[in-house]
């Protein structure tokens, strides 16, 4: 069980338009994980920007450290309808979105390097493509 890293999952039903993306993931989050969702929402357009978050077949993992982050959190979503284009022409069906407040103490980055170790594992982002929701949280940890 993770202390310090909460865990959401979400079935995103939307357009490929990252904007739009982005928007409806920080409203379903709602405010008890950052302070300003415009904000928060233009720094990961920013992000994203600057390079290709694809780290797997088919799986995004847009991530952040920001001050308008309040409470570190592991977002996966499901895309069902695969959004087209997310970089250049690939497509993703999975987005794992890490949001991580800039203030972070030593356990607490600990718990963060571990989801991301178990993400840099090619089976592992295989896995999380396809599982379901019990399967991911007991993978990354969230679950006994």
């Amino acid at each position: 069980m993770s202390n310090y890293l909460d865990f959401y999952y979400y079935k995103y039903e939307g357009d490929s338009n990252k904007k739009l993306f982005f928007e409806k993931i920080l409203n379903q989050l709602g405010s008890d994980y950052f302070s300003d969702d415009v904000l928060l929402q233009q720094e990961l357009i920013e992000r994203e920007d600057e390079g290709c978050s694809i780290i797997a077949d088919g799986l995004a993992m847009p991530h952040i450290v920001s001050t308008s982050i309040v409470r570190n959190v592991v977002a996966v979503v499901s895309i069902p309808r695969s959004f087209s284009g997310w970089f250049q022409k690939m497509s993703v069906d999975t987005a794992i979105i890490l949001l991580v407040k800039e203030d972070n103490k030593a356990d607490e980055l600990e718990e963060i390097q571990n989801i991301i170790k178990k993400l840099s594992i090619d089976k592992n982002c295989e896995f999380i493509r396809v599982a379901n929701v019990e399967d991911i949280e007991e993978l990354l940890m969230f679950r006994k």
